[in-house]
């Protein structure tokens, strides 16, 4: 295999793994917002189903909820373009191997 399609290969592995990694603590610290804001409003007197609308409401965890939309969003296009490039690979190795089965027939 050509050192620079490992590269790119091995680069674009690495892009979706970071952005995974980045999308899995952004669902946490949105989690946690959302934990937050509802303690907030139980403390202020809300009853639990009340709380659960504000705690949704809250600017911190709609703020938090967009910044994990985003990270997912990157990390499955990360995902695809390393997909991509790996079902490429494969193709390319599946049309070498054919070429060489082509020439043994002759």
């Amino acid at each position: 295999m050509n050192e620079q399609v490992f590269n790119k290969l091995s680069d674009a592995g690495n892009d979706w793994a970071d952005k995974k990694a980045a999308a899995s603590v952004l669902e946490s610290a949105t989690k946690a917002a959302l934990s937050e804001a509802f303690l907030i409003a139980r403390k202020g007197g809300a009853a639990q189903e009340e709380a659960k609308h504000v705690a949704i409401c809250d600017l911190d965890y709609q703020q938090a909820l967009r910044r994990q939309i985003d990270a997912e969003k990157a990390r499955d296009h990360a995902r695809v373009k390393y997909d991509s490039a790996k079902a490429w690979l494969e193709m390319a190795l599946d049309a070498n191997a054919t070429n060489r089965a082509e020439m043994k027939l002759r």
